[in-house]
């Protein structure tokens, strides 16, 4: 029993010293290496602060030389006010909603505002007539439109039609001869004729089409109906005026096909609705910042041209 005792005592001491010389062996290069990657972190620490310290200090000092000297603010309120029209004229050309643009053009109108030279007002005047122009092509309420669209198809969906009248069939077509019962062909044929006549109903050019024949065929019609206002709802969203006054004008020529299967004060409600719709121009207008723009220019050659 010493004797066992004393082999796990020794195969303890052994576990031991291979673990420390395990440690020694492969520890002590990923010790140093650790060593080495932090000294080289805080060397780039104190350059990144050296640097951040050198611009922090030419920032005041350039914003000191701002402060005080008149004509190097001036440049750089120019600098300020060129830099925040051409990123509005870059929306404007990427046909962004014009909407977008007025804080750009309102943040140069107030730069220019305090600026101290006398012909600023030049470039104030300017940015005044295109601030009107954006905001005037800004008024279109896109989700106003799009609640009117919903409105139509709701309540095209919930009208109820006029009840369809049934189709009577036309009298069978008189037989001039008797068929001999060998020629099937011919009875099958003459039998398709006339199922075939009862689905054609003429009428003259010049009058209105009646009621729908079925009900089936009465919602298609709601069917045709959504497609159509869908199609103008996905125009409004990606103003696309075309397409979008296009489907407003078949939405309005369905409704005055069909306009015995509705009641007449609904139907003259919605068509008034769509005849509305369809006045507005949903494109966005063709708008530049190039009044704002020479004058800017002529202000920062030093010249006061209109």
């Amino acid at each position: 029993m010493l004797a066992l005792r004393r082999f796990m005592f020794s195969l303890l001491i052994l576990a031991q010293l291979v673990g420390i010389y395990l440690a020694i062996v492969y520890g002590w290069p990923w010790l140093k290496n650790l060593q080495s990657s932090t000294i080289q972190l805080d060397q780039r620490l104190e350059h990144l602060q050296r640097v951040e310290s050198q611009d922090t200090l030419h920032t005041m000092t350039l914003l000191h030389q701002v402060q005080t000297d008149p004509s190097l603010r001036e440049r750089w309120l120019l600098a300020e006010i060129g830099y925040d029209l051409h990123i509005a004229e870059q929306q404007l050309m990427l046909g962004r909603n014009p909407a977008d643009v007025l804080p750009w053009l309102h943040h140069a109108d107030d730069l220019a505002a305090n600026s101290r030279d006398e012909h600023s007002l030049v470039l104030r005047n300017a940015l005044a007539q295109d601030l009107l122009s954006v905001q005037s092509a800004a008024q279109l309420d896109i989700p106003g439109t799009y609640l009117r669209l919903h409105a139509i198809a709701l309540r095209l969906q919930q009208l109820p039609m006029q009840p369809a009248p049934v189709r009577v069939a036309s009298p069978p077509l008189a037989r001039t001869t008797p068929l001999p019962e060998n020629q099937g062909w011919r009875q099958l044929w003459q039998e398709g004729m006339i199922h075939f006549s009862q689905l054609i109903s003429l009428r003259h050019v010049s009058r209105d089409p009646g009621p729908l024949p079925d009900a089936w065929e009465q919602q298609a019609l709601k069917w045709h109906e959504q497609a159509l206002l869908d199609q103008a709802t996905w125009a409004l969203l990606h103003r696309q005026n075309v397409i979008y006054q296009q489907a407003l004008s078949d939405i309005a020529q369905l409704l005055r096909q069909h306009a015995l299967l509705y009641d007449q004060g609904s139907y003259l409600a919605i068509d008034k609705e769509v005849q509305s719709l369809m006045t507005l121009s949903i494109a966005f207008p063709q708008l530049n910042l190039d009044r704002s723009l020479q004058a800017l220019h002529n202000l920062q050659l030093g010249q006061n041209t209109p």
